[in-house]
């Protein structure tokens, strides 16, 4: 019934990035290197692990720096998040694809989308301190 059929799904996680949990790198594609963010979505009792790439992976870190600095509560960063799963044979992750900020604090707000414009703004994939740890997503076993 599903033979040669391409299958897609979508995950909607309606929560809180736990911006104490974010991870940043650089993941290898070829010859280049994007970042890559590793988080925690808290959607009710239960928590997420996601990831990011390329400009949302700076966007998110942005956020996060952000809230660290405002010292927040750590459900502050309220977010709807649709994510893509990306599986092997023995893992699935979710690797955001876009995110949507219900954010209340302006102050905050405004925070996260300098750090933010000011690397997107001078034509770099991400700021000059971005982590330079490397990163994968891991899809095997032991990945």
């Amino acid at each position: 019934m599903f033979k040669n059929q391409a299958h897609y799904a979508i995950v909607r996680l309606d929560g809180a990035v736990m911006y104490d949990s974010i991870c940043a790198g650089l993941m290898k594609t070829g010859i280049t290197q994007s970042p890559i963010v590793h988080f925690k979505v808290r959607a009710g009792v239960q928590y997420h692990p996601v990831w990011a790439i390329d400009e949302l992976a700076v966007e998110i870190f942005s956020y996060c720096q952000a809230a660290k600095a405002s010292n927040v509560g750590p459900t502050h960063l309220q977010v709807s998040i649709v994510a893509t799963p990306v599986s092997g044979e023995t893992y699935s992750n979710l690797v955001a694809t876009n995110i949507e900020w219900h954010i209340a604090s302006q102050q905050l707000r405004e925070q996260a989308l300098r750090v933010y414009s000011e690397a997107i703004q001078h034509k770099k994939k991400y700021p000059s301190d971005w982590p330079a740890e490397s990163m994968s997503i891991p899809v095997v076993n032991g990945g």
